[in-house]
């Protein structure tokens, strides 16, 4: 169940609610390139991306790249680059386009993995050497490195492609999660869940009701480009939440975590995405960033059939069309999340939410009045309403001060000629 009921403005999600826009019910298989090659991710001239598996003709194979696709999802053709290639005589198993970014890393980067569990993969190609292209500044180390050997990967045994190579043969499995730019969303196979559940089961968490609720917070990453997260802590925080910075635990501890919850919020992004680790269908609290919802959360939504309440308690007027969750990004406690915790509204949020509004709007990509931004009539007029009452509160305390500091002058005189007497 997906509720919109606390949005400002609910046609932004429409459609995020239908199971079946998410789900790709069809059986995986696999392909297989006789000298084929890979090529590590590069960009060229024109910013596009180059990376994954192409045939011996030397044609792309889309779903081999970092957003792995169904429907026509390129607006250009991808022409294989003029770069000198290493020749390897060995076979090999493409796994996967690893991402640094977590939120990635547990979504495209492991949709291949599949394949290695499989009776075909044992029977026929289990010598085959694994291979992978990584981004974003993957590295085999922490809370990546964990998830892989819980699968069951001995991450000594697996190779990075790191310049242009053409082998005697390449493995392709197809994708379990899968990107759909004709709808704009994502897709997930059930071979994905199992995937996921693998893990899960070889991690054999232990219930902890430490964490019956739980919030994930990203406010101590200072470069992360997001002012006011620490309002919703101390709001979570006092509605019984325990605050939990992801970044600092363990693997393990995260998995605990996850099927210890029963009600599981966070901003909407790498953070929530950590929901697809509980195997029950857990109350999902998420906070849009901005005016819009991430395509990889809508899908990861149904993984699990959660019951999930999308909360507006963000003011992100300033961020850019066409890359709204780049930021900058700025959160409140709003009169949304009062209502979902049927909180009566008070003035004393006015002052505690929006000391910091201004900072949001310097450390803003702002750069010119024709600047095309992604936001909303509704948040856009929320946004200068508490700005104004802000300023307004500021020149008031102001005056205040002036005045007291008038009266303490005065006293001190008085006081000064009493002292004479």
């Amino acid at each position: 169940m997906v509720n919109l009921e606390y949005l400002y403005d609910i046609n932004t999600h429409i459609g995020i609610q239908e199971k079946n826009k998410f789900y790709f019910n069809s059986n995986l298989g696999y392909k297989t390139y006789k000298n084929g090659y890979i090529l590590p991710k590069f960009k060229d001239k024109d910013n596009h991306d180059y990376d994954g598996v192409w045939s011996e003709n030397k044609v792309y194979d889309k779903t081999s790249g970092h957003n792995a696709a169904v429907n026509d999802v390129y607006n250009f053709e991808r022409v294989f680059p003029n770069l000198d290639v290493k020749k390897i005589n060995e076979k090999v198993i493409f796994i996967g386009n690893f991402s640094g970014c977590w939120g990635h890393f547990i979504t495209d980067s492991i949709r291949q993995l599949w394949f290695l569990k499989t009776n075909i993969f044992t029977e026929k190609y289990k010598t085959y050497k694994k291979v992978f292209v990584s981004w974003a500044g993957f590295k085999i180390q922490g809370n990546f490195k964990k998830l892989l050997e819980y699968f069951g990967i001995d991450t000594k045994e697996i190779f990075e492609i790191t310049e242009p190579t053409q082998f005697e043969q390449v493995v392709l499995p197809d994708s379990s999660f899968v990107c759909n730019m004709g709808l704009d969303c994502r897709l997930f196979h059930a071979e994905y869940v199992k995937t996921i559940d693998f893990i899960i089961e070889s991690v054999n968490p232990k219930l902890n009701r430490q964490y019956d609720k739980v919030y994930y917070s990203c406010a101590h990453k200072k470069a992360r480009g997001a002012i006011g997260e620490e309002k919703l802590e101390k709001f979570f925080q006092s509605k019984g939440f325990e605050i939990i910075y992801p970044e600092r635990c363990s693997f393990e501890k995260q998995i605990e975590i996850m099927n210890s919850c029963t009600v599981f919020a966070s901003t909407d992004g790498s953070s929530m995405h950590n929901c697809i680790f509980a195997k029950n269908p857990i109350t999902l609290l998420i906070i849009p960033r901005a005016a819009y919802s991430s395509g990889y959360q809508e899908t990861l939504n149904f993984v699990r059939n959660f019951n999930c309440f999308y909360i507006d308690s963000n003011l992100s007027v300033l961020t850019k069309y066409p890359t709204p969750h780049s930021g900058k990004f700025y959160y409140y406690v709003s009169d949304k999340l009062l209502d979902f915790f049927k909180e009566k509204k008070s003035k004393t949020y006015i002052k505690d939410n929006f000391y910091d509004i201004e900072k949001y709007i310097k450390i803003s990509s702002y750069e010119s009045i024709n600047d095309n931004f992604f936001a909303t009539e509704t948040l856009s007029k929320l946004f200068f309403h508490y700005y104004s009452l802000h300023i307004k509160s500021k020149k008031f305390s102001f005056f205040i001060f002036k005045l007291f500091r008038k009266i303490k002058i005065r006293l001190d005189l008085f006081m000064n000629k009493l002292k004479k007497h």
